[in-house]
């Protein structure tokens, strides 16, 4: 059995510290101490092949063989959401560049919902579309971050995720510090982000929603991460002047430094999240 290791705060600790009194929910809710981090397995090292098997509620398989080997195939997603998703990989166009179709069926039939599709070049995510119209347009740091990501449809531009990093004089590493988003050309959404002292050893690209952006999660494509886990992200919605916070503690580390679990804190609200890794996983 794997040696288990929990960074920050337990949920019995939460309720002690009244984490979760907040009764409005569009209040902040702020921990009112440091939270103490484990960062005794950050030198652990894990193999090429492990991948993330269970994203909580998603169950996800990767192609088993030839070049695309080790890359996401499918995503079961929740039960309750009705769709699952399929990914398939081109790269005989004569430019060279690679082309991912993303394919939504319906769980119950198996009918074709929809097809997104991702255009890399040179290992980078430069756009997405769709059949009906969408486009979104992905731009990088000189460091390799994602910059900033355009949406259009049918020609105009509706939104717009412009990203900015603090650097960490440490490795020349820069970590997402905050994500301004804009509709119709006005600023909407902030989103600020805090981090824990302990190192993400298997990043995922989207720190927000699948949708936000069409930055998918399982695409290893949308340039570099911040090196640290996630401790809170605070929406601010500057429509409305208010705010929401969500906190992700209590984590739980295997012998290698990966998150097995953790609890995500929001709208005074506590969820339990589960992530399983494998070596040896299912796909075609």
């Amino acid at each position: 059995m794997k040696q288990l290791k929990i960074a920050g705060m337990s949920l019995k600790y939460l309720l002690a510290i009244g984490l979760l009194t907040a009764c409005n929910h569009d209040e902040p809710v702020t921990p009112t101490q440091k939270l103490v981090t484990d960062v005794s397995n950050q030198n652990a090292k894990i193999s090429l092949l492990t991948r993330l098997v269970k994203n909580d509620q998603q169950n996800i398989q990767y192609v088993k063989s030839g070049k695309f080997l080790g890359k996401v195939s499918r995503v079961n997603e929740a039960p309750w959401s009705g769709y699952y998703l399929t990914y398939a990989y081109d790269d005989s166009s004569p430019s060279g560049d690679l082309w991912i179709h993303r394919k939504m069926y319906k769980s119950s039939n198996n009918a074709f919902i929809k097809e997104e599709r991702y255009k890399v070049v040179n290992g980078l995510c430069v756009l997405s579309e769709d059949d009906y119209g969408s486009i979104h347009e992905y731009k990088y740091t000189p460091q390799g971050y994602l910059d900033e990501i355009k949406y259009n449809y049918q020609g105009n531009l509706l939104q717009s995720w412009k990203y900015t990093y603090t650097y960490s004089g440490s490795g020349q590493i820069y970590r997402l510090n905050k994500i301004e988003r804009k509709k119709n050309g006005k600023p909407w959404i902030n989103y600020n982000f805090t981090y824990k002292q302990i190192q993400d050893k298997y990043p995922l690209n989207n720190p927000l929603n699948i949708e936000d952006g069409k930055v998918d999660t399982y695409l290893p494509f949308f340039g570099n991460h911040s090196d640290l886990i996630i401790e809170s992200i605070t929406d601010e919605n500057l429509e409305t002047n208010k705010s929401v916070q969500t906190f992700y503690t209590g984590h739980v580390l295997n012998s290698d430094g990966l998150v097995i679990s953790r609890e995500k804190v929001k709208y005074a609200t506590v969820s339990i999240e589960i992530f399983k890794y494998s070596d040896n996983w299912q796909g075609i």
